[in-house]
């Protein structure tokens, strides 16, 4: 399932939280329906923000049934500072993403946390790696960083019904 593509998400994901999967140290499952209404962290998430096109996530099914879980976030320019971040979440290597989706209108913005199942908790981490194209400015060229990260979990990643802590204050994410 690729949230960017569903007709009431046509904005895509337009921001992902970052956590090292190690600072998650426990989700509370609702037990009503598919979603983890707390997040307990040592440490604050790291927000990156993104326009349409530049994020997305899917959850493919296997035979054992797990997931394979697949986020991607593009970054045009060259920013130091924001580089510095993406090398901080390169180095991480082993994290959690919340990945929110906001409908068409901008609006009810919905957040489902991937590298985190409630059967094994962070062990399902997504691994980051990097690619990066550079040309020349001389022909027009785009900067830019792809970061992808992949991983499996035992269980469908679950909708986030919670406020978390980030980099700039404090998010209520579902509702």
């Amino acid at each position: 399932m690729t949230q960017g593509c569903n007709d009431s998400f046509r904005s895509g994901n337009q921001e992902f939280y970052i956590q090292e999967a190690c600072n998650v140290t426990a989700a509370t499952a609702s037990g009503s329906d598919h979603s983890f209404t707390s997040i307990t962290t040592s440490g604050d998430w790291f927000k990156f923000e993104g326009h349409r096109n530049t994020m997305d996530w899917n959850a493919e099914g296997g035979d054992n049934g797990s997931f394979t879980v697949t986020a991607n976030i593009t970054f045009e320019g060259n920013e130091k500072d924001k580089i510095k971040k993406i090398q901080d979440v390169i180095n991480a290597r082993k994290v959690c993403v919340i990945a929110v989706s906001n409908e068409s209108a901008g609006t009810n913005p919905r957040a489902f946390l991937l590298g985190y199942d409630n059967l094994v908790g962070n062990q399902a981490y997504l691994e980051v790696k990097a690619a990066g194209k550079i040309e020349a400015s001389a022909f027009e060229g785009v900067n830019d960083i792809t970061l992808t990260f992949t991983g499996t979990q035992l269980e469908y990643p679950r909708e986030v019904v919670a406020d978390i802590n980030y980099n700039a204050g404090t998010v209520t994410l579902g509702s």
